[in-house]
């Protein structure tokens, strides 16, 4: 039998399998958020449909007090949310019981109290399921890896028997400094005062709930994307401490870290592929996978008779797959299928803005999102009309642009999306440009995507991490008078984005008409 082949295939359908468990995992997730989502909207609404006057209720009205009866059927949601609070590691308890203390209790109280209720009961949830499933994944992993080194090396009498304690003490492990259950919470507590301050926003702008149901749902998007990066991460860690687990019950001496041959595959997890070190020194984040979150590397085990050449799977620049010797490492996989078709002779954008200024003139009358790309030599590739918000690119349109410019319209007038930075990192354009009345926003990528900002998912919720921050002090001023609701909007979206360009060493500048 050749021993990397062997060994090869074992770790490449272990590791498949375990993703075809949190794949499945992660469907019932995505629908728990989106149940409470849709509660918290009818909660939004039914509030509406009792206070509103003209289909809007003012800060005032959201703020005066519960009648006798709405108080008497308050105090009855507050007996069963402190059944709640009890399987909570919130401040959901502490938040019941200075409420049962008030005589006085406002309507604005009693919504924030109930949509914070919901969100209690989804991360209690949360919490089950991707424990749950962390937990079924050690156990199947464990078995397997166990069963691939006996029948490689020769059965033992008997498989050793979970101890199921020890393995739910796993998620206890501090991977990414923070234990599983209080990474789960800090994610519950950032979402319910984001869902304040959209509830408050309502109130002062004295619009309607229908005109926030999409931001709404953006918010619980991220946040559901958020628990997906927690479950794939949580699993992960203990797909692998179950394969150390087997090893050390097998007596294996040496593992050799694996690494996916793919552009996915960040430089540190390429560093380690193929190097070999001791089980006994085993340490997750630092010779051993996970290293961060959303890792796809793997191990083997070191046997003796290994050394054959076989053939392991691998991607090439374009995605397409690929066989390469089941003894090349990642950094022999790089040069060979990205570095060498690397493209050169990028020409400087400033060559072009004459040429880009014209066509923006145009994009600036527009009411929806147009876009204009142009290749590395300045010219014209495509032009991609969107909608009022968006404009979306097919994955062929997406390949045309790397080394090129790309000019939108923002008819909002305001800074970057996230989907606008997750489409510079992708395509490899050289410069992204949005155009708006008051002047021209301009983001180049950096050097390096930063690990911590290299995916859709991480771009987002980096940024609705700095909203969160950001957001409520430059409202905090349209209150006040002090902005508009058009500058409070350009305001804070633009030092979201320039924090972002600090963070991860983007090029980020404003130029004004």
């Amino acid at each position: 039998m050749n021993s990397r082949d062997y060994w090869q295939k074992r770790s490449e359908d272990r590791f498949l399998k375990a993703e075809a468990d949190i794949v499945e995992a992660q469907k019932t997730l995505a629908q728990s958020f989106e149940r409470a989502r849709r509660e918290i909207q009818s909660q939004i609404d039914a509030f509406y449909g009792r206070y509103a006057r003209n289909n809007a209720v003012s800060l005032s009205e959201a703020q005066k007090a519960l009648s006798l009866a709405e108080l008497r059927d308050f105090k009855d949601d507050l007996a069963a949310f402190r059944k709640l609070a009890l399987d909570s590691m919130s401040t959901f308890n502490l938040e019941l019981e200075n409420l049962s203390a008030q005589a006085r209790v406002t309507r604005l109280q009693a919504l924030k109290c109930r949509m914070d209720a919901v969100v209690e009961r989804l991360y209690i949830s949360q919490r089950e399921l991707i424990g749950g499933t962390a937990v079924e994944v050690y156990s199947d992993q464990y078995h397997r890896t166990l069963f691939d080194v006996d029948q490689y090396t020769g059965f033992h009498a008997e498989f050793a028997r979970i101890n199921d304690a020890a393995v739910k003490r796993l998620l206890d492990y501090p991977f990414d400094g923070l234990m599983f259950s209080t990474r789960l919470w800090r994610q519950s507590e950032d979402l319910k005062p984001q869902i304040q301050q959209l509830v408050n926003r309502m109130f002062v702008t004295g619009k309607p709930p229908q005109d926030f149901a999409d931001e709404l749902a953006a918010r619980f998007g991220v946040k559901a994307k958020e628990a997906y990066r927690l479950l794939y991460t949580e699993s992960a860690y203990m797909t692998e401490q179950a394969a150390l687990d087997a090893y050390r019950e097998d007596k294996i001496d040496r593992y050799a870290y694996t690494s996916a041959l793919d552009t996915k595959t960040c430089e540190v997890c390429g560093e380690l592929d193929g190097k070999k070190f001791a089980v006994k020194d085993a340490k997750p984040g630092i010779n051993y996978p996970p290293m961060h979150p959303w890792c796809r590397c793997t191990t083997v085990p070191v046997v003796e008779g290994a050394g054959q050449e076989g053939e392991r799977f691998a991607r090439d620049g374009d995605g397409n797959a690929v066989e390469v010797p089941s003894g090349m490492t990642y950094r022999q996989w790089k040069e060979k299928f990205i570095d060498a078709g690397a493209r050169d002779g990028i020409i400087e954008v400033e060559e072009k803005l004459g040429k880009i200024s014209q066509d923006e003139g145009r994009l600036l009358r527009g009411k929806k999102e147009t876009a204009i790309v142009y290749g590395p030599d300045g010219s014209t590739l495509f032009v991609k009309k969107g909608g009022e918000r968006s404009v979306r690119f097919t994955r062929r349109e997406i390949d045309l642009m790397r080394g090129g410019i790309l000019t939108h319209n923002h008819p909002e007038d305001t800074s970057f999306s996230p989907a606008d930075i997750n489409t510079l990192r992708v395509s490899g354009l050289a410069e992204m440009r949005a155009v708006t009345r008051g002047g021209v926003y301009r983001l180049r990528p950096p050097v390096h995507w930063d690990t911590a900002f290299n995916t859709r998912e991480k771009i987002e919720a980096e940024y609705a991490r700095l909203e969160q921050l950001i957001e409520p002090k430059v409202w905090a001023r349209c209150e006040a008078g002090e902005i508009s609701v058009a500058e409070y909007n350009r305001i804070y979206q633009h030092q979201v984005v320039s924090a972002l360009a600090e963070a991860f060493g983007l090029e980020y500048s404003f130029e004004e008409n």
